[in-house]
Formats: C-alpha cells, structure tokens, sequence
C-alpha cells in the first residue's frame, strides 16, 4: 500500500534521496580516476564510519575485537591507497565524499526507517517520486 503523501513524510525521507543520488553521482565521478578494486579496498571504510555512527549516534557498544578489526580495515586502505601507481587526487577526492555520504545515507536511512512506519514498496515509492523532482 502507498503511503499518503503528507508534507512531514516528504520533508523527512527527501534527505534520504538527496543523500542517495549524491552517493550514486561521486561514485560515478571516483570511478573515472580510481581502479575498480582500489575503489572497492577504500569503500570499505564505510563500515568503519557506520559502525561508529551508531556508537555516537544510536549509543551501540563497540567491542575492543570490533575496534581493532575497523583499525586493521582503515590501515589496510591507506596502506593500499599509497602503493596506488595510479593515483588521482580528484578520484580519491570524490572517493571520500562517496565514503562519508554512504556513511551519512545509510545512518539516516535507520534513523527514519525507526521514525517513519513505511512498508518496502512505500520507500520504493518515495524514493522514485522525489528522484522525479
């Protein structure tokens, strides 16, 4: 069922289509200038940001294991990322951008999945309206 579209609803779920298409478009932009598997060793940062997101955010306990595993997962990027031979200042720029917005998306995202009692289909639904406007 399709959910009635009320001024509160669209104004809560449009940062989650802005922050999507700002996702989809910096990948795009990285992936000119980034090698596909430096892209996806960098992106993996992402789970490191989210996981403390919802530390801060949504106060999860982060266990000492989960802590050295996320600073293995970051050292391991940078370590990568400096042996890049094709190394591109605007890719790796529009990487980053990529990695916080994923971040950002994908914390905002629970954060109104648990505000707004939407079905899939209805998120489905507002998603493609508001990527028409």
């Amino acid at each position: 069922e399709l959910p009635v579209l009320e001024r509160r609803v669209l104004l809560r779920w449009a940062p989650v289509n802005v922050l999507f298409l700002t996702m989809m478009v910096s990948a795009n932009y990285a992936l000119q200038s980034v090698a596909v598997p430096m892209f996806t060793v960098v992106k993996n940062s992402t789970i490191v940001l989210v996981a403390i997101g919802d530390a801060v955010i949504f106060k999860q306990l982060l266990s000492p294991v989960l802590l050295l595993s996320m600073g293995l997962m970051v050292f391991g990027s940078l370590i990568s990322a400096t042996n890049d031979l094709e190394f591109s200042p605007v890719g790796y720029f529009f990487l980053g951008i990529n990695v916080l917005v994923s971040s950002a998306y994908v914390l905002y995202l629970r954060s109104v999945v648990k505000s707004l009692p939407l079905s899939e289909i209805a998120m489905v639904y507002l998603n493609n309206l508001l990527s028409l406007v």
